[in-house]
């Protein structure tokens, strides 16, 4: 079997582990609109890319 070599392995309680990625979306929740998508693999947490994301939306808004 093939796998993607950018894909980690990641879990969530009650699951087994898995190859994943995980896709980190910024909204404006008004308004329901994307302002920035970052794709990363399984393992990055959400707090690895929260402060980039703001400072992406910042900069292009």
């Amino acid at each position: 079997m093939k796998t993607n070599p950018d894909a980690s392995l990641a879990f969530k309680s009650g699951t087994p582990r898995t190859l994943k990625y995980k896709a980190h979306i910024t909204i404006d929740a008004d308004s329901r609109v994307v302002l920035d998508a970052k794709i990363t693999t399984g393992a990055t947490h959400e707090s690895q890319v929260y402060l980039q994301q703001i400072e992406t939306v910042e900069k292009n808004l």
